[in-house]
Formats: C-alpha cells, structure tokens, sequence
C-alpha cells in the first residue's frame, strides 16, 4: 500500500521475501551485517537476476482491507483461516498497532519492562504463551510481586526484587529451562514457584508496598518527573559467577547446546552462597570451551595449553577491534605458575585440594570481562550459528 503523500510502497506481509529480493540482487544497506553474505554471493553468481525484474504482489488502498487479509492468513481462529502462524511476539504486534486487543498481554508486557530498566537484553523474547499460563491467576501474579488493576500492571512488592524474580522466570524459560509442560497446572505452578521461594528468588512479606504502584514509569508530556532511587545499601557482591548483562551464547555448529546450558547454569542456577566448589571447577571447563568455539568459529589452531589457547584468541580479537588495555595485562599473566591469577590456580582448583574463595572467582570474570563478551559475540554472529 502507497500511503498518502508517500512515494513508496509500504510491505505489510511478505517482509522476508523482499528482504530475500534485495539480497540476492545485491541491494542490501551496507549497514547491514548479513552473516549469509557468502552463500546468497554464491547463489546470485550462478543465477542471473535482472535488476528490473517485475515481482507479483497484491496492492491494496485501504488499511483496513489489509489488516483483515493479514488477521485471516496469521491470526488462529477464523474458520479455519491463519494457517501461516505467526509467533506470540508477531501476534501482539499486529493486534496492538490495529487495535484488536482489548485487553494487556501481561508477558508481553513483563518482557517490555524488563528489557526497559536493563534486567533483560534486547534481543530476549519470552515465550508468550508458558509465561502466560504460569500467571493465568492473580496468585500466582502476586507471589513475584504483580498484580493487575484496570489493565495496567502494577507492583505490590518493592521493584528491585519483583523485577529480578520476574527476569529469573523469564530467563528459565527463554532458555527452555521451564517449558509449558512445566507449567500446564496448579501444582506444577505452585512447585515450580516454591522452588523459587526457597532460593530466596522471590519477593517476601518484608519487602511489600504499603500500596501498589504502576510497574512503568508514568510521564506526562510537558512535566519532569524524578525517578525514586533505590536505596543506597552499598555495592552488593552477586550471588552467581557470570553477570546478568553478559549474553548468552547461542547453540552452534561450533558452540554445543552443553556448553549453552553450562552458561546458564553459572549466570541463573548456581549460587556462590550454595554451589562453590562447583562453581570454581565449573569455570575452567566454561573459559576452555568457549575459547575452543572462538578459535573454531575463526579456523584457529586449537592446540597447546588453555592459557596459550587465550592468548592466541586475545590477539586474534586485539587484530579486530581495540581491546581494553587491563585485559591485555591480565591476559598475559595467566600463563605464568607463579601468578595467583593463572590458569594454573584454575587447575589446581579443579585437580587437586585447592580451594579458590568466591571474590577471587569474581575477580576472574570481572578481568576477562571483555574477553568473554567478544568471544560470545563472534560466536553468535558466525555463519554457523545462523545456519544452525
């Protein structure tokens, strides 16, 4: 449809096939990092594509013509039509820019507002429907710290602790930790947020608002309004290895679903307070597979001891972009025996009686900060992992 004053055409269905169009004729924005580039160059080498080729489409002059056309093909439940699913995401898109939806969609909602305030990245999705149906009652609602009133979600529980219960819950099931099976009844609700509760993951009676509060910011045009600041309680130490803003690698030809679940487990399930010794032979098993799947990901040579092995991907990222100076330091101290920050400390950790406390573990991650979040990126961003 051409809008009003507008020159072009807007697509309102059939976005990937176009975008498909363009690559293959070679008219994608530079911008765009296309981790098929190689592949699509191949097809468009043995293929000729005219550049000013005619494609089918069906154009219409009304938005409402096309909002029903897209409802029939996508939306389940219209006689048998909506054969072309969409996902929940998709869905609740459609639904809220036509406004269809009479009422909020309280996961969608929930993963808007961790997204906002940084308890989620970006690019996380929460499984619409098993987030759904774990709150489908106001109980289970309230035990994270929610509630619903005139369809705005709202607090009942300070908004630290109901936001990073929430992100939990969020994060089990975006790593299909909890799936809708998990959570199809009452009793598998009830067990799986008494689990919670007794990992202190949820919020308790000592921490509960006095009266409820809108879960978002409200800011009226033309006003300034100041943010309420958390209580100043001094630097907290986390409880896990891995920080929750670090990303999660995804599963790849060169980076295994074990090596993805072992991630999760160290940055969502095993606590410093519980699982220490765990946790510190965990690690170095965590530091040599990741780096084995950079010097995969790149055609590196995987050979030699782990601290070499880091070494060698340390330069490859330094020839790539710029990388923090106090990694480099760190870095080149790991393979010295005499250095307690080595990866000889990791081995003794793991092989023999040495014990490593909670903060030095902490250290380590902290040190390689930046080492593990380009290591991850370069992972996820490799062909593989698309293909995959």
């Amino acid at each position: 449809m051409k809008k009003a004053g507008e020159d072009k055409y807007t697509v309102y269905d059939g976005n990937r096939r176009v975008t498909c169009l363009k690559l293959l004729h070679g008219l994608a924005p530079n911008s765009i990092q296309n981790p098929l580039e190689n592949k699509i160059a191949a097809i468009r080498a043995d293929n000729e594509f005219a550049q000013d080729a005619y494609i089918e489409c069906r154009v219409e002059n009304d938005i409402n013509v096309i909002n029903d056309i897209l409802e029939l093909r996508h939306i389940p439940g219209n006689s048998g039509a909506g054969q072309l699913k969409w996902d929940g995401h998709e869905k609740e898109n459609f639904l809220e820019r036509t406004g269809k939806s009479q009422k909020i969609n309280f996961a969608r909602e929930v993963n808007r507002l961790l997204i906002d305030d940084g308890y989620l990245n970006p690019e996380d999705r929460i499984p619409l429907s098993t987030f759904n149906r774990l709150f489908s009652s106001n109980e289970m609602k309230r035990r994270a710290g929610f509630d619903i009133e005139d369809n705005e979600i709202r607090l009942i529980n300070e908004r630290d602790t109901s936001y990073k219960a929430m992100a939990r819950i969020a994060k089990d099931m975006i790593a299909g930790q909890k799936t809708l099976d998990d959570v199809w009844d009452n009793k598998k609700k009830s067990d799986y947020l008494d689990e919670l509760e007794q990992e202190g993951i949820l919020p308790s009676a000592k921490n509960r608002l006095k009266s409820t509060e809108p879960a978002k910011f409200a800011i009226e045009e033309g006003t300034s309004v100041s943010m309420p600041k958390k209580p100043d309680v001094g630097p907290r130490q986390r409880d896990y290895l891995l920080s929750t803003d670090l990303p999660a690698p995804q599963k790849s030809v060169n980076c295994s679903a074990k090596f993805c679940l072992l991630f999760y487990e160290l940055q969502n399930t095993l606590r410093f307070s519980q699982h220490l010794i765990a946790i510190s032979i965990s690690f170095r098993a965590f530091i040599e597979i990741l780096t084995n799947s950079y010097l995969r990901t790149h055609g590196l040579d995987e050979s030699g001891t782990l601290s070499n092995k880091i070494e060698r991907s340390f330069v490859d990222m330094q020839s790539r972009m710029k990388m923090p100076e106090e990694t480099r330091a760190f870095v080149s101290k790991l393979s010295e025996a005499n250095e307690y920050f080595s990866i000889n400390t990791l081995h003794k950790v793991a092989h023999n009686d040495m014990q490593i406390s909670e903060n030095d573990l902490r250290s380590y991650v902290n040190n390689l900060d930046a080492y593990l979040r380009e290591a991850i990126r370069c992972i996820n961003e490799s062909k593989e992992a698309v293909a995959a």
